[in-house]
């Protein structure tokens, strides 16, 4: 299984088959309409809490609601291109998170990617929240 590494302020993100297809895109940091968007307008996060943010990020993944995701939850500072974040969800069906502790504003959490193939991929993540927005992260095979 190929994966494609993008660094971000230091740390490695695996994109590719890490959330979806490994094709490439352009420029631009200009969120369009996302494909697959499941409302019109993201709904709040109940709490700014940083297990929640994170839960909340996970389920806008897991409803195709990539645009709340990306621009509302944080997306935007893991994955400063809109096209490439939305590229990175292109085979993903459904995404899980089973958050293991919060300290502070770090979440450790696992995710689970379910592709359109009905294969699926576990990645370990350390998250930082900040005022309700995921600020930083890493994330690594599990």
């Amino acid at each position: 299984m190929g994966f494609v590494a993008v660094g971000f302020e230091g740390t490695s993100w695996v994109l590719g088959k890490v959330f979806g297809s490994s094709r490439s895109s352009t420029g631009g940091t200009s969120a369009p309409a996302p494909r697959g968007s499941s409302s019109s307008s993201p709904s709040a996060v109940a709490s700014d809490a940083p297990s929640a943010v994170v839960q909340a990020f996970c389920q806008a993944i897991n409803t195709h609601d990539l645009r709340h995701a990306w621009a509302d939850l944080g997306g935007r500072n893991m994955v400063p291109s809109w096209e490439k974040f939305d590229a990175g969800f292109a085979d993903t069906s459904a995404m899980s998170c089973l958050i293991g502790s919060v300290q502070g504003e770090r979440v450790t959490f696992r995710i689970v990617a379910t592709h359109y193939d009905r294969t699926t991929a576990r990645f370990d993540a350390v998250y930082r929240v900040e005022d309700g927005v995921i600020t930083s992260g890493t994330m690594k095979p599990a």
